[in-house]
């Protein structure tokens, strides 16, 4: 047999057992998930048992001859190496652990824990190699994240309507509003998270929640970087550095990291105040707290909106907590900002401060870089601060001595605050929102519609959106031909871009308005506006009819929530084919407007 010919047989030898194998971690986690999601007869936990077994075994003889033959880990980071080694160590040691039991999986049957860790970490590891040949590929970058989303909410909604992820069961819509809801970090909600689903679908809630804030994309990104030195096309790049809001391409994967890393390192600090705040909490076993804490601290970063406690944020327990809503209020307000923001940030704390601590103890050089601290970053920060404390003055003003009348100062300034965080796409609610007056209600919608920044895990139309607008109203105003800020010029691209944002969230706004109007004529018609708004948004916060929509209404919100997490921009750029730039341009002819 020619060389060539054995080379090719042993590729398609290995490619068929890598393909089998993929599809067996496929089936083993699924076998996983209704391991949890259902009651199966002793005879069927047997073979699904059996099958998870010589998954493991599988792995643990595939890997290393896999490895043999590509000549060990060479071909991928040493990150991934390190990875690859440590889960083939576990696994063995996991079947060392079967073996000297004499029985099969006795640990897997009691806990779910172990095994079920490791066929994840397997199906982690495999779908990202997976994920970084597609990302390879010529696809355009806004059909891979549509379709990633619903994916995402599609898989979610299936396993939420397991057995075991509620308690009283779950319809086909519900199941696909709760995901959807979760998926787009919206927190909008037809059945009380509490009590209408168990510890399972709660989890399945806020993993979806997670991998909803940080984007399917970047997720993707990661795990295809961290596994394949190849991570995606040029053109997959150009989306990565749009989205995330990078100068330069080389910053793409470095970004991504920090992302990452700093998620997890924001959720894990709030995790722990959380779990202090809730010492006093009455009720509870050692495990439920623990278990509160990271469902609270990673909802509230993410803008969730989720609360597990029964009443969410208005149960008495924790309701006056300064400790614990101050903790979700910090949470809320780092996730706003978003990642640019918190990095340019980090950078002019890190020349300023570790900078000159260096040039006095080290004597090493100070290094200046120049405008850490951009326009964008300006314009979010002074529009944060003042939104919030727009909001504040005007909910205190509003109801200090209405729905808030009955507590004490300390009380009223904590819940005032609270509600005009909350409203900047959060969801959490303290009081009962339906309770405000009608002019209380309309400042929250605004304060809604504008949300938090970009690149964040909120919502809205952006405060940089409704920044740029404002300026260029101004601009006209003072007659202006150009919109300047801190001796800068704002791109036109960029006023475009926001006033066709404002444009469409409006029609989208207004259509999901007409539609549950249509749907629903009984509904009063405030509480439908912001019932719309919240869901476009993905504010999550309501005036208490989700719970009354009809299944065509559930649909309506369904899809405002889907395009306000993903922008309708994107999708529409999936509908409109691209016109090229012409090296041209038609006679100018202004237009009568008054």
């Amino acid at each position: 047999m020619h060389i060539d010919d054995k080379i090719k047989l042993r590729r398609g030898i290995m490619s068929f057992f890598q393909w089998l194998f993929l599809f067996l971690i496929i089936a083993g986690t699924v076998f996983v998930i209704l391991l949890f999601g259902l009651k199966f007869e002793e005879g069927i936990n047997v073979f699904i048992i059996s099958f998870l077994h010589f998954l493991l075994v599988y792995a643990a003889i595939w890997y290393p001859l896999k490895f043999l033959i590509n000549k060990g880990f060479k071909s991928v980071p040493p990150v991934s190496s390190l990875f690859s080694y440590l889960l083939l160590i576990a696994i063995f040691l996991f079947q060392t652990k079967v073996l000297e039991t004499g029985v099969l999986f006795i640990d897997f049957l009691q806990h779910y824990f172990v095994g079920s860790i490791l066929v994840m970490l397997m199906l982690i590891r495999e779908i990202s190699i997976s994920l970084a040949r597609i990302l390879s590929l010529k696809f355009n970058p806004s059909i891979t994240l549509v379709t990633a989303f619903l994916l995402i909410i599609l898989i979610g909604a299936s396993i939420l309507m397991l057995p075991r992820s509620t308690t009283h069961g779950i319809s086909f819509i519900d199941a696909l509003f709760t995901a959807t809801s979760a998926t787009c970090i919206t927190g909008l909600t037809v059945l009380d998270i509490a009590n209408d689903f168990t510890r399972f679908g709660q989890i399945v809630i806020i993993i979806l929640a997670q991998i909803g804030a940080l984007g399917i994309m970047t997720f993707a990104s990661f795990f295809a970087m961290f596994f394949q030195s190849n991570s995606g096309s040029f053109g997959n790049h150009i989306a990565m550095k749009e989205m995330l809001s990078v100068e330069k391409l080389s910053e793409i994967f470095s970004t991504i990291y920090k992302i990452i890393f700093i998620t997890f390192i924001v959720e894990a600090i709030g995790i722990i105040n959380l779990y202090f705040a809730l010492n006093g909490l009455s009720g509870i076993t050692e495990d439920e707290r623990i278990f509160l804490a990271i469902f609270h601290g990673i909802s509230a970063f993410c803008h969730a909106g989720f609360s597990n406690l029964p009443d969410g944020l208005m149960n008495a327990q924790v309701n006056d907590s300064f400790y614990f809503l101050g903790t979700t209020m910090a949470l809320v307000v780092i996730g706003s900002l978003g990642f640019p923001i918190i990095f340019a940030y980090y950078k002019l704390l890190n020349r300023n401060f570790i900078g000159r601590l260096k040039q006095i103890f080290l004597k090493q050089r100070f290094v200046y870089q120049n405008r850490l601290v951009n326009t964008t970053t300006l314009i979010v920060v002074f529009s944060t601060i003042s939104l919030l404390i727009f909001g504040f003055a005007i909910v205190s003003a509003l109801e200090w001595n209405n729905l808030l009348a009955d507590k004490t100062n300390g009380q009223k300034f904590i819940h005032g605050i609270f509600s005009s965080v909350t409203s900047r796409s959060s969801g959490f609610n303290t009081v009962d929102f339906s309770q405000f007056k009608t002019s209380t209600i309309l400042i929250i919608i605004l304060l809604m519609w504008i949300g938090a920044a970009p690149v964040s895990t909120g919502g809205g139309i952006k405060v940089t959106t409704f920044a740029v607008a404002f300026l260029n109203l101004a601009s006209l105003i003072k007659g202006k031909e150009k919109v300047e800020l801190r001796r800068r010029r704002i791109g036109d691209d960029s006023i475009r871009k926001a006033f066709s944002v404002i444009f469409i969230s409006f029609i989208s706004i207004g259509t999901g308005i007409f539609l549950l109007m249509l749907f629903q004529p009984d509904l009063p018609i405030l509480k439908v506006v912001f019932e719309c708004f919240s869901a476009y948004t993905t504010t999550g916060l309501s005036l208490g009819i989700t719970p009354e929509l009809r299944s065509s209404s559930k649909v309506v919100l369904i899809v405002l929530m889907f395009f306000g997490r993903l922008g309708i921009l994107t999708i529409l750029s999936l509908m409109v084919r691209k016109v090229q730039t012409n090296n041209y341009e038609y006679p100018r002819e202004e237009i009568i407007i008054t």
